[in-house]
């Protein structure tokens, strides 16, 4: 598990009077956005936080037609 996320997600909620999912929000969508750069704009992505391993995951979302 990768605390230091999880450590520094309660510290700037606690020192900003931040709500924690705002936090967590801005995180996601700053990794969506890197990966978007990274990637390509065009690709579907989608970034969550996994509060159970401390870290985000960025996830492509394709369609499928049979």
């Amino acid at each position: 598990m990768d605390i230091d996320l999880t450590r520094a997600i309660e510290q700037i909620s606690k020192e900003k009077g931040i709500d924690r999912a705002l936090v967590v929000e801005a995180i996601e969508e700053a990794m969506e956005a890197a990966a978007h750069k990274t990637y390509g704009a065009d690709l579907s992505l989608e970034a969550k936080y996994n509060s159970e391993l401390g870290y985000v995951e960025v996830f492509q979302i394709k369609n499928i037609f049979a």
